[in-house]
């Protein structure tokens, strides 16, 4: 179902895979901020990155040299993605379990937001191992990606870590027998 909802068109540009949108529902376009490595708001709107989870901001990680805040890590990676970039975004009809509204984003390249020029900001962020692909969602849409920064090393991959939904859930587990 998700899949249907977008076209995905990837070309070879120079290495950069592209994508087209489809032109219904509209797209969010504008500059953005980083909330979090996984989340952004274009315009006003707040929007969850479909199909990719990312470390919480509070989350840590362990590297060869020791732990690192790897969520803020995230962050900061996601936001030099964003720096001076217009940024597109396709929002789903799924809304977020914290009400977000989950979307498919992508940056310009060249300074423009023509749906073949863009570059998938989801993909990026698994390229480099700051968010894994999150099969529940994307049915393995970024499993090829992931595969590449896990054989490289790249990010997370680096060291351990625990996949964002497992340290949520273990999170909210200590919480309640806090309680």
């Amino acid at each position: 179902l998700i899949t249907a909802r977008i076209i995905w068109l990837f070309a070879e540009t120079g290495g950069e895979p592209l994508i087209a949108f489809p032109p219904d529902p509209p797209s969010i376009i504008g500059s953005a901020i980083a909330i979090d490595g996984d989340t952004i708001e274009v315009d006003g709107h707040r929007l969850r990155r479909w199909g990719i989870d990312a470390p919480e901001l509070d989350q840590s990680c362990t590297a060869p040299s020791g732990p690192y805040r790897c969520g803020e890590k995230a962050k900061v990676y996601l936001a030099g993605l964003l720096k001076g970039r217009t940024i597109r975004c396709q929002p789903w009809t799924d809304v977020g379990d914290d009400g977000t509204v989950v979307a498919f984003c992508a940056r310009s390249m060249n300074g423009t937001t023509h749906p073949w020029q863009l570059r998938s900001l989801q993909h990026d962020l698994i390229l480099e191992g700051h968010a894994i692909d999150y099969p529940r969602y994307s049915s393995g849409a970024f499993a090829e990606a992931q595969a590449i920064a896990q054989r490289s090393g790249a990010g997370l991959w680096v060291g351990d870590f625990q996949p964002p939904w497992e340290w949520r859930a273990r999170r909210f587990v200590r919480e309640d027998l806090a309680d």
